[in-house]
């Protein structure tokens, strides 16, 4: 450091050093050079930046390029000389990556894209800098290399995101498939709520959003997944600004759940109810991972046997924005998670909607599924076809062919359940499956006492009772 002169050749001499025992040395030379000589600061910083963004292949590369990317945002970023030029040509990087112009990003330093050193001791453009981009080459060395920097002054300046976040759509499908690979990394490292602000604000007013939305599905996942060591203890859930943020934009002005999936585990239960039949109505791959995201989650903003709960309340009419067909597909989906929905939650969910009034549309064919799912279900489910008959179930001619289709699905085990039916109703279904009139007179032959007598004579057993009176 007491050396009075150093020229250019020497110090181009470091960065050319091959072997760790070698280029760490350099390295810290180039440190040191910045910080303590004022005048050599923009050349060594220009040589660093040079190493922190080279492409290479082998891990010896990698690892040079990341030690010079720590020493660039670790050392001298904090420092207020090389911070605006740092930020700045981090960024410059960027706009090459996304085809913007400088003038689309307020936040940009004025700053080279390059990194030579001019007369006057600025920073000026230089031809390395991402040149088999310029040309269209897709060099995924390359290209990570750059973002690798990039996100690394990030990390450090939150803010400098906001530029990816909006001109995403302007990289090649190399460079989108690089960043949406490396920025979640970044997720751990940010404030949780500047990165919450972050997104909720590229969410509100980035239009058209498509085009962003790799890179901010891929932020919100790794919200959602916490840091990616999964070291105890459990990551802390997602700020409820980014939580209730997305959902309520997602549902009105975006009209796209697919933001709102990865944090639907995170909301609050009113929140998840209030939203829930929006997200049905959407496509229906939005739908599906909208259920099962709240089926796995641990633990669940709704208990299954309430999700089951909710599913069948919701009107069928389409006025809350979901159709019959979308709630029969949600239930369905539902039930066949077995894992989830096991026969005791199943259970547990049928015996709260049996009591709802008006009974669900699709009550009956839930049922049904449930007895495919789980056949051993078939004695408990005859205990909730006797209480629709106490219900007169009939009376909804919709609900009443369920029932019909429920009992032939469930024999034996109907056959008192038919029997406990007004006669005319009980001759309705001998109508429509006259196979059942031999069973049900066996059946109702040996449980005489438990047979009504219209029933008895609907059925001809009046004659056989009179026998075994005598």
């Amino acid at each position: 450091m007491d050396v009075p002169k150093l020229t250019s050749e020497w110090l181009s001499k470091l960065i050319e050093l091959e072997g760790e025992e070698m280029w760490r040395p350099g390295l810290a030379a180039y440190r040191e050079l910045a910080t303590q000589r004022d005048a050599l600061g923009p050349a060594c910083l220009r040589a660093l930046l040079q190493v922190a963004t080279s492409a290479g292949e082998s891990a010896g590369e990698a690892e040079r390029r990341a030690h010079a990317v720590k020493i660039v945002t670790a050392q001298l970023l904090p420092l207020p000389r090389f911070a605006s030029l740092i930020g700045g040509f981090a960024e410059a990087q960027l706009r090459r990556l996304v085809g913007a112009s400088t003038a689309a990003h307020p936040t940009a330093s004025c700053v080279g894209d390059g990194m030579d050193v001019s007369s006057d001791g600025e920073l000026a453009e230089d031809s390395w800098a991402i040149k088999s981009h310029q040309e269209g080459e897709e060099n995924e060395d390359i290209l990570t290399a750059h973002v690798q920097l990039y996100l690394a002054v990030v990390a450090k300046e939150p803010a400098r995101l906001w530029p990816l976040l909006a001109h995403f759509g302007g990289a090649s499908a190399g460079a989108q498939a690089v960043l949406v690979r490396n920025a979640p990394l970044l997720v751990p490292h940010i404030d949780p709520v500047e990165l919450a602000s972050l997104l909720v604000r590229a969410m509100r007013e980035i239009r058209p959003l498509d085009p962003s939305a790799p890179l901010i599905l891929a932020l919100l996942t790794a919200v959602a997944a916490g840091s990616p060591t999964g070291s105890p203890p459990a990551p802390p859930a997602p700020p409820a600004a980014l939580v209730e943020g997305t959902l309520e934009l997602c549902c009105t002005e975006l009209r796209d759940g697919r933001y709102a999936v990865p944090l639907l585990p995170f909301a609050p239960r009113p929140l998840v109810e209030s939203v829930l039949p929006r997200l049905l109505g959407m496509a229906p791959e939005t739908a599906s991972a909208a259920l099962a995201a709240l089926m796995h989650a641990k633990p669940p903003p709704l208990p299954p046997a309430h999700l089951l709960l909710l599913l069948h309340q919701l009107p069928s009419d389409g006025s809350a924005g979901v159709s019959l067909k979308q709630l029969i597909d949600g239930v369905q989906a539902c039930l066949a998670e077995k894992s989830v929905f096991t026969m005791q939650v199943v259970a547990d969910a049928l015996q709260l909607i049996v009591h709802l009034d008006p009974l669900p549309l699709i009550f009956m064919r839930t049922t049904i599924q449930a007895l495919l799912y789980h056949p051993l279900l078939a004695q408990f489910t005859m205990g909730l076809l006797h209480h629709l008959i106490s219900r007169q179930i009939w009376t909804s001619p919709r609900l009443w062919t369920g029932f019909v289709k429920c009992c032939q699905q469930g024999m034996p085990h109907s056959l008192p359940v038919m029997l406990a039916l007004p006669a005319p109703q009980l001759l309705e279904i001998i109508e429509q499956q006259p196979e059942l009139r031999p069973m049900l007179i066996s059946y109702g032959a040996m449980h005489l006492s438990e047979v009504d007598d219209d029933v008895k004579e609907a059925l001809g057993l009046t004659e056989e009772e009179e026998v075994l009176d005598i």
